[in-house]
């Protein structure tokens, strides 16, 4: 990570033996509100909001790892201080 990070920090592992099938981001008014990783078992692992059905107009995107690419890690901001 290059820079300072404030605030509480979501980890998530994958369980030894799975991997990561698909990334699905939920996102509305130009910030994520969601993302759903889709694991090898056809289980999931969500981070972010579970209110989705409060934003009229959420979008989902998948991104499909189908030829075995890894993620290091992700990391974005919940919120923004004010």
């Amino acid at each position: 990570m290059i820079g300072s990070q404030d605030g509480e920090c979501e980890s998530v592992e994958v369980p030894n033996g799975e991997h990561i099938d698909a990334v699905i981001v939920y996102h509305y008014g130009g910030a994520i509100r969601n993302l759903q990783f889709r694991l090898s078992d056809d289980t999931f692992i969500t981070i972010g909001t579970n209110y989705l059905d409060d934003y009229e107009q959420v979008t989902q995107e998948i991104v499909n790892l189908s030829h075995g690419e890894e993620i290091l890690g992700v990391f974005g901001k919940l919120a923004t201080r004010g």
